[in-house]
């Protein structure tokens, strides 16, 4: 399997190219040698690293807050947090932290890596169906040594909906010990966004 975006030869289930940072998708067998010509003379190639020495030090700073190790997913070249929270309309929260990092992320990229976060979170879902009290939260983790600012400004938007399940890209700013993510309130959802907004402050901050 390569990569349709850079050409990169990937493992079979890659959803998010850890090349690249888009969304990958196959190419045909006839088409390999094309993409690998196209990988050979591409000036934006950056391989992605999961073993930053400060994305080790968060996991484990990680690792202590959620009181387990978290699960690598390939597919997404992320790892996985999942926990569970009452809410304050006491919604059962299901909720998955996914933790990356990629120092070129931008606003693209965030956007490719919160949809695919968002799709496996809720193809994986196991519980009763959403909406019988049952609610799900989906943080799109995004470590950065230094944020970018358009990774940054797609964390300000508002998110999309999604049926009794709430999406929140993140921006980790690994250099300042911040984090970045929406600063309004949707009206749809209100009283579920703020415990939301609350466990990403509790959780994620470096």
């Amino acid at each position: 399997m390569f990569c349709g975006n850079c050409g990169k030869k990937l493992e079979d289930g890659y959803v998010f190219c850890p090349s690249c940072g888009k969304k990958a998708f196959d190419i045909p067998e006839n088409n390999q040698s094309a993409a690998l010509y196209q990988t050979a003379v591409s000036n934006t190639e950056n391989s992605q690293n999961m073993y930053f020495p400060a994305l080790t030090g968060y996991l484990n700073t990680l690792n202590t807050r959620f009181e387990e190790q978290a699960e690598f997913v390939s597919s997404l070249h992320s790892y996985l947090y999942i926990s569970k929270r009452m809410s304050a309309a006491l919604v059962n929260m299901h909720q998955y932290f996914f933790i990356t990092q990629n120092d070129n992320a931008d606003y693209q990229i965030m956007e490719n890596y919160t949809k695919a976060c968002v799709q496996y979170a809720l193809d994986n879902y196991k519980g009763l169906p959403r909406g019988l009290q049952k609610g799900v939260g989906i943080y799109a983790v995004m470590c950065q040594t230094k944020a970018d600012p358009n990774a940054v400004a797609y964390t300000k938007k508002k998110p999309n909906k999604h049926y009794a399940a709430f999406e929140l890209p993140i921006v980790v700013d690994l250099s300042k010990r911040q984090i970045e993510y929406m600063e309004t309130t949707p009206a749809w959802g209100f009283a579920m966004w703020k415990g939301i907004k609350k466990a990403a402050q509790t959780m994620l901050i470096p």
